[in-house]
């Protein structure tokens, strides 16, 4: 609401084109894909680097780090070809720069980092997030921006089935955000997504449950149900329910979700094809095959599932 309000202040004052303007909208941009807002996010966050590339060139760090913060938006709307070819772009420009502060230089090349896992360049992506992580080590001490890193190489090795890098990267962050903001911190979400996510993967449903369960307790708390990580902890702790032949239990949590992916992403959305994809296993476990059938008909042509 504050980011709002200032955007429509600086656009009454100065008009569009215009570096607060900019700023503010960035602002906006950002809190609204915190909040889960993702649509919305991405047209602001686009209408932001317009605005730089207009004001400060291609070249500029500014648009570098508008760029930055555009890629997670673009990914999560399946536009990875586009949000690679942005971030080589934004990368270009930052290797280049000799005055840049640590903390950006490492943010942006980290955001290249996840570009490159999305669309499946996992050896290139390894080292491009290895150079963020050792940017910041080599300025401070456990610096919080780590963690968002340390997520990624995570998940670079969760595809690798590379379980114990995977593990300690998840510890690492962990304990980062543990020793800046207490346990269970809103910014420690998504780590203790990766770990459910983890614990799935090495069919350690239980654990999974218990992890998946502080996701939606934080969520929950922060007043961020709306927020797309708090149905897939809902997902993961179905397929962890599924897994243990839980059916009923997966049942309720599968659909739940598929709802909320269904009228936010769209059924084509991969994450919503994986959710039916889900269904359909559970009900032939089920021996409900008409209920297959019926999801079956949603489904497109099989793509890798999203880790």
């Amino acid at each position: 609401a504050s980011a709002q309000r200032a955007t429509e202040i600086m656009q009454q004052l100065f008009g569009m084109s215009d570096a607060r303007t900019a700023f503010a909208l960035q602002a906006l941009g950002v809190a609204k894909r915190h909040r889960g807002h993702m649509t919305d996010a991405k047209t602001i966050l686009l209408e932001v680097l317009d605005i730089r590339e207009q004001l400060s060139g291609t070249d500029s760090l500014e648009t570098a780090m508008a760029i930055a913060n555009l890629i997670p938006s673009l990914l999560y709307s399946g536009e990875n070809t586009r949000a690679e070819d942005y971030g080589r772009r934004m990368f270009e420009v930052i290797d280049q720069m000799a005055d840049i502060d640590p903390i950006s230089k490492s943010f942006a090349i980290y955001r290249y980092g996840e570009s490159l896992i999305g669309t499946g360049k996992l050896e290139e992506a390894e080292i491009i997030l290895q150079r963020a992580i050792s940017i910041i080590d080599n300025h401070f001490v456990d610096h919080p921006v780590v963690c968002r890193m340390l997520h990624s190489l995570a998940i670079l090795y969760q595809c690798h089935k590379e379980y114990t890098l995977a593990e300690s990267q998840v510890n690492r962050a962990l304990c980062i955000y543990q020793k800046y903001f207490g346990s269970n911190s809103v910014n420690a979400i998504g780590i203790y997504d990766e770990l459910a996510a983890l614990f799935n993967s090495q069919k350690e449903y239980q654990k999974a449950i218990a992890a998946s369960r502080i996701v939606m307790e934080i969520a929950e708390k922060a007043q961020i149900k709306e927020h797309p990580i708090y149905t897939l902890a809902k997902f993961r702790m179905a397929y962890a329910h599924h897994m243990m032949d839980q059916f009923t239990t997966a049942e309720t949590m599968y659909l739940e979700s598929l709802t909320f992916y269904i009228n936010t992403s769209g059924v084509k959305h991969r994450i919503t094809q994986w959710n039916i994809r889900m269904i359909c296993d559970l009900y032939e476990r089920m021996n409900q095959p008409e209920k297959a059938a019926h999801y079956k008909a949603m489904l497109l042509p099989k793509e890798k599932d999203p880790e």
